[in-house]
């Protein structure tokens, strides 16, 4: 029973090590414990039930994908020609967009165009329930988005979050990625926010390339 006792405290040490050891990465790299990670925000969606699959290409993001999966995509300047944004609307799924760059935008969500810039904190005033249920949230500052003719919206914090269906898919917009980042997530009502955009699904494709 010694040997035993001494294999679990092994155990549950390495375990721990693993889980507070730091993990370098980029923005919004969802492995990543730095300010810029998002692996707090990961782990509280892992907790309530939400499957993360982390995807470092499109094609790992088309393998993944499913019609009853929201896919999660950031960090979109990195995402290389209009090829692979088309690739990237043709999959199934639902889709959130983070900070979306004007090419990303165009192709993955050509509903909306590009608003104002903004730099607040600031109630939802919508009637999105995700929005509805975080309250004022800090998204520093944040792109806005208003409807292309012929498209209705939801629109939350001043067109910072918006959200409209096309066809099957619920598409959904946000111009600030920093409130998901493990150095902002604790602001205001940001994790309540980061967890109801990110949660809607229980299975979660995050494509946020590093390089």
């Amino acid at each position: 029973w010694v040997a035993a006792t001494l294999a679990v405290i092994v155990a549950v040490s390495a375990v721990g090590a693993y889980l507070t050891d730091p993990r370098p990465g980029g923005r919004m790299d969802p492995n990543a414990t730095g300010p810029e990670g998002t692996h707090a925000l990961v782990t509280l969606l892992r907790h309530r039930g939400v499957e993360g699959v982390p995807a470092a290409t499109v094609d790992d993001v088309a393998l993944q994908a499913r019609p009853d999966t929201l896919v999660l995509v950031a960090q979109t300047p990195r995402i290389a020609g209009s090829e692979l944004m088309k690739r990237l609307a043709d999959l199934p799924g639902d889709l959130l967009l983070v900070a979306p760059d004007a090419l990303a935008r165009k192709a993955l969500a050509p509903g909306i165009r590009s608003g104002p810039a903004r730099a607040y904190t600031h109630q939802p005033g919508c009637n999105l329930r995700e929005a509805q249920r975080a309250g004022a949230v800090d998204l520093r500052t944040t792109a806005t988005y208003v409807a292309n003719k012929g498209h209705s919206l939801d629109s939350c914090y001043d067109g910072a979050l918006v959200r409209y269906r096309d066809g099957k898919r619920t598409i959904t917009v946000i111009g600030s990625e920093t409130f998901m980042t493990n150095a902002d997530l604790a602001r205001e009502g940001n994790a309540a926010l980061a967890m109801n955009l990110a949660g809607t699904s229980d299975r979660l494709i995050w494509y946020a390339p590093q390089h």
